[in-house]
């Protein structure tokens, strides 16, 4: 039996070598049983005894293989062996930087045997992440040097542009001493090859972290836990052994029929492409990336059908990409639309090669229906940024209109709503003309009718009124009507 046994004072230190294990090193398992008491014969025979059970635990694979591995050790596993073969681009990038930036920098070094012991170490991480300065999301602002800084470097603020790659809206901006983003500073710090940090000032957020995002890190950290398991590193999974971040049901935010026709109606004062892609999302209720990445041949004009297949992700720091796997088999689905959308796209794509005729060989073919100027694919939150600015364009023609009443202003004014909010919109609005969970879950490429429900028990319930109806109808009995006869009297 390749195993040990050595004489620990009142105990005996039993040892088994099992070749190597998950980690490409050589294993070996260590366990003390306490003597005291027994003659030296006794501690013999009870010592082989032992180290017999002992190695059959290992061999039966009955034995926990990883209390002294580390966390950060277990997640550089988790990422060759899972993450980089199972999960999507933006996932990956998503899981890696709380993995980065917080998980690994505060748990890395406890081994899988303390979390074990003291799962509440989790519960004092969480604490953490609730407390002020703890985000990650930095804004820059530009120094008041910045134009001097320009002069010196012989670049004007066109050639700048070219170089950083960075829209001139941006630019403008940032000069304009607006808050921006790590990546666009990131991307003029390059450019001008100057440390980001004499070019801009950090901007530190004083909030931690909301609930939601504290549960993100929860679920990965219980996700790798239950590899762990799987992997015979730890017999359970600490994470399930305390109360998951607690958060709010928050009741998703959505246009009424009355407020969806009014933004409709409002849209012939948009840009055409903003148009379509707002009607199109109000009728589909497809996500975001989902529609980013729509091509003209998933569209069949002649049988009225919208098919989605890709979508398109952005990821900062390596840009536009796309996603040719949607994020489940229920999300690749088809749409049959109605005339009046149909003839919008059509009108939509006579419009896109009229403009791809006058800007010629600055157009660069991508075949996406949404793009930007030159043709290639959209940034695929453009639409998110943009709908809040227009509606907030909107209400301020409204207030700004002599010709409406102060009295009657508030009805003509849409609320405020966020992108995802037309994907609410769409899905309420189906639930509230009757259409079954089932159909409505299917048409909304939800994995599980549960996540309908859960997300739409406002507007499930607003039908819930039907089956009541139909059961009296059947089962209780109405009182009879009774008819008053009249005899006409003969004149």
């Amino acid at each position: 039996m390749p195993g040990s046994i050595q004489r620990r004072g009142d105990s005996l230190l039993l040892t088994i070598s099992n070749g190597k294990g998950l980690w490409g090193k050589r294993e070996r398992f260590t366990k003390t049983v306490p003597i005291e008491g027994k003659t030296e014969k006794q501690q013999e025979d009870y010592g082989e005894a032992q180290l017999a059970l002992f190695y059959a635990e290992v061999k039966n694979n009955n034995i926990s293989r990883g209390l002294n591995t580390t966390f950060k050790t277990l997640s550089d596993s988790w990422k060759t062996k899972y993450a980089e073969i199972e999960l999507g681009k933006k996932t990956k990038h998503r899981y890696y930087e709380m993995l980065d930036m917080r998980i690994n920098p505060a748990l890395g070094h406890i081994t899988l045997g303390d979390f074990i012991l003291k799962p509440d170490i989790l519960l004092d991480f969480y604490n953490n992440l609730r407390e002020s300065g703890i985000r990650l999301d930095f804004k820059f602002k530009i120094k008041p040097d910045f134009e001097k800084l320009l002069e010196k470097e012989n670049l004007s603020s066109k050639e700048l542009i070219i170089k950083s790659g960075i829209n001139p809206r941006t630019l403008k901006n940032i000069i304009s001493f607006n808050n921006t983003t790590k990546a666009v500073a990131e991307r003029i710090s390059k450019a001008l090859n100057i440390k980001i940090e004499e070019i801009f000032d950090l901007i530190q957020s004083e909030q931690g972290l909301d609930e939601q995002t504290i549960l993100h890190h929860h679920s990965l950290i219980s996700s790798m836990f239950g590899k762990a398991v799987k992997w015979n590193l730890i017999k359970e999974n600490p994470a399930m052994r305390i109360d998951r971040p607690g958060v709010k049901k928050k009741e998703a935010r959505s246009y009424n029929i009355h407020h969806a026709k009014m933004l409709i109606k409002a849209l012939d004062d948009a840009p055409f492409k903003f148009k379509v892609i707002i009607v199109l999302t109000i009728f589909t209720g497809v996500r975001e990336e989902e529609l980013m990445g729509l091509e003209w041949t998933d569209i069949d004009f002649e049988n009225y059908i919208v098919t989605l297949r890709r979508a398109s992700q952005y990821i900062p720091g390596e840009g536009t990409f796309t996603k040719n796997e949607l994020k489940t088999e229920e999300s690749k689905r088809e749409f049959y639309l109605p005339k009046f959308v149909m003839n919008l796209l059509k009108s939509y794509k006579n419009w896109q090669n009229i403009y791809k005729m006058q800007v010629k060989n600055k157009w660069i073919e991508s075949n996406r229906l949404f793009t930007q100027n030159n043709g290639l694919p959209m940034h695929p939150y453009t639409p998110s940024k943009w709908l809040p600015k227009f509606i907030k364009s909107q209400n301020i023609k409204i207030m700004n209109n002599e010709d409406i009443s102060e009295k009657n202003k508030e009805k003509y004014l849409l609320p405020d709503l966020n992108f995802h909010g037309l994907r609410h919109t769409n899905l309420t609005i189906l639930l509230r003309a009757g259409l079954d969970i089932a159909t409505v879950s299917k048409w909304a490429g939800h994995s599980r009718k549960s996540t309908t429900l859960d997300t739409y028990s406002h507007a499930a319930n607003y039908i819930d009124k039907r089956p009541a109806a139909a059961l009296e109808s059947i089962l209780v009995e109405q009182p009879q009507r009774t008819t008053k006869r009249f005899r006409l009297k003969h004149i």
